[in-house]
């Protein structure tokens, strides 16, 4: 069915009516004559073939059939008014102050950069970086967007997948760990269910690992000797040679050369990234460009062991 453009003006005009309750009201706030406002609403019910509104010398009052078509009307109207803005904010400037919160180490790794050149980029930008590894409430604190690592829980929010970290086996360089981690892989695999592991607080007790060609999954149980909170404290005890951990790309960035990636060519699993937003409406610009550079930075590995 064709949409007749005329019907969905004079379904607008009867929105406008339903809303204030009175065709004068309407007509005012629309600009038109009363007249002109009753008979694009006299049209609408004629072309539906159903009374839309009842009226009387001191009200007008919606139908049944009225409120469930105002319902539909004040729908599309929302949607419209999504599409303007988002045209009309598609070139322009990000300005504003630009609330962001991410775990600590990913922050540090990835949104500090991208929000420092938009600050070279654009002088009306403001930026409050929130690093932190709870789950801040975005309505609550005013946040604008926020990166999650993991399942994602509160449905509330308006949220987007945009990649993901790859886990890594990590020891710290020099560490009697090690040492002892040497040999061919299978050698190196069973050395690694004799040492101390450390672990996010909370997490499993067991430990997979699969290789990157998708070879076989190695599953077993380590003698687990430190946990932390935070991600932040997962890798303080890692550099300082508490054990062996398996590490996201961002803390393996941190750790740069303080650590070693063991059997590089086995992963220790991946950990899900997604965007957060509080509302899918009127995105600021500030929102968007920052939304767009972290899609293009994940696009490529945050780590290489080539390069750790």
């Amino acid at each position: 069915m064709d949409v007749d453009p005329d019907l969905v003006s004079h379904a607008m005009v009867f929105s406008e009516v339903a809303e204030r309750g009175s065709f004068t009201e309407a007509a005012r706030r629309l600009r038109l004559s009363k007249s002109t406002v009753s008979s694009r609403v006299r049209d609408l019910e004629s072309a539906l073939a159903t009374r839309l509104l009842t009226r009387t010398t001191r009200a007008v009052r919606l139908t049944d059939e009225g409120a469930a078509f105002l319902e539909g009307v004040l729908r599309m109207r929302e949607h419209w008014l999504d599409a303007t803005a988002r045209v009309a904010t598609q070139h322009a400037e990000p300005m504003g102050i630009l609330r962001v919160t991410a775990p600590i180490t990913l922050s540090d790794v990835l949104v500090t950069p991208i929000v420092c050149e938009m600050l070279k980029e654009f002088p009306r930008l403001e930026v409050e970086i929130l690093p932190d590894d709870r789950n801040l409430d975005l309505v609550r604190d005013n946040i604008d967007l926020a990166i999650r690592v993991g399942p994602l829980r509160d449905s509330s929010l308006v949220a987007q997948r945009i990649g993901a970290e790859s886990g890594w086996i990590a020891v710290a360089r020099g560490s009697e760990w090690d040492e002892r981690l040497s040999g061919s892989d299978e050698e190196q695999l069973h050395t690694l269910t004799d040492l101390p592991w450390i672990a996010e607080k909370g997490s499993s007790s067991e430990v997979s690992l699969r290789a990157r060609d998708g070879g076989a999954e190695r599953r077993f149980v380590p003698r687990r000797r430190a946990s932390a909170a935070s991600g932040q404290g997962l890798l303080s005890l890692t550099v300082h040679g508490a054990g062996v951990a398996t590490l996201p790309d961002s803390m393996m960035v941190l750790g740069g050369d303080r650590l070693r990636t063991v059997l590089p060519h086995y992963s220790g699993g991946t950990f899900p990234l997604a965007v957060l937003r509080p509302s899918r409406r009127h995105t600021p610009p500030r929102v968007r460009v920052l939304l767009e550079r972290v899609k293009a930075k994940l696009r490529e590995p945050i780590f290489s062991p080539d390069h750790g």
